[in-house]
């Protein structure tokens, strides 16, 4: 991950011990660095997401809970005389936390798209689409989402984090 996250200073990686999956505390020598690498992401590894929490001094790392991945998501196919910020924000909010928006995903007249940073809880289902409801003229408008750079995630049920192979969901018969 050092050449990913251009890293300037050192980093010196522990991995610990962890119920779920793999487990590291990496100290940066930089401020800077360490920044970049908790508000920065999405990150992947192998088409795996690669999530980072910041630690506060003196915390226990296993305690650390990883619940959620940041990632860039768009919402297309909405009206342009709806293409607002406020819009966007709300949209954002609709699938997670709202990090942070994309003034210039406009789109042009044929792709009319948004696009929000956001934090997606890791156990819920990802969503395709939802309805959003035409405030001038009252129609439903069939808004879909793309996720960017969607790391490994299950068809089955739709959790990021593990694949088909690996699905605790019953296969009918």
């Amino acid at each position: 991950m050092k050449r990913v996250w251009k890293v300037r200073g050192h980093t010196e990686a522990s991995q610990i011990e962890a119920d779920e999956g793999r487990k590291f505390v990496i100290k940066f020598s930089e401020e800077g660095d360490r920044r970049h690498a908790v508000r920065g992401g999405p990150w992947q590894y192998k088409l795996d997401a690669f999530l980072v929490e910041d630690m506060e001094p003196g915390v226990d790392p296993t305690s650390v809970p990883f619940t959620h991945v940041p990632m860039w998501v768009q919402f297309r196919n909405i009206p342009f005389y709806l293409l607002t910020k406020a819009l966007e924000w709300e949209l954002g909010w609709k699938i997670g936390n709202a990090l942070m928006i994309d003034d210039n995903s406009r789109g042009n007249i044929a792709d009319k798209s948004l696009r929000v940073k956001v934090q997606l809880p890791l156990y819920s289902a990802l969503r395709k689409r939802f309805i959003l409801e035409d405030e001038i003229t009252g129609e439903e408008v069939k808004v879909q989402i793309c996720y960017e750079r969607l790391p490994n995630f299950c068809l089955f049920c739709g959790y990021i984090g593990h694949t088909e192979a690996r699905c605790d969901l019953p296969v009918a018969d």
